[in-house]
C-alpha cells in the first residue's frame, strides 16, 4: 500500500522580521522589501542641523540614563 505523503510539519505563523529583507538595486539605492512591498530607504540630515557625530553622543548618552547637558566627549 502507497502511502500519501504530504508535508505537515507545523510552521509558525509569518512574522515581518521572517518575510522581510533589503536589497541593493542596480544604481546603488538601497530598498526595504516586503511582500509587493518595496520602500527606498533615504536619510535626510537638516543642512544646519546636528551633526552625525553629536547625534551619536546624544543617543549614548540617552542610553546610558545620564544627564550630562552639552558636555562634549572629544
Amino acid at each position: 500500500m502507497a502511502e500519501n505523503k504530504r508535508n505537515t510539519s507545523i510552521t509558525s505563523n509569518p512574522m515581518i522580521e521572517n518575510i522581510s529583507y533589503y536589497k541593493t538595486a542596480q544604481d546603488g539605492k538601497l530598498y526595504f522589501c516586503s511582500g509587493k512591498t518595496r520602500i527606498e530607504v533615504v536619510e535626510h540630515f537638516a543642512d544646519h542641523g546636528k551633526t552625525l557625530d553629536v547625534l551619536v553622543e546624544d543617543v549614548i548618552t540617552h542610553a546610558a540614563g545620564a544627564n550630562t547637558g552639552n558636555i562634549r566627549l572629544n
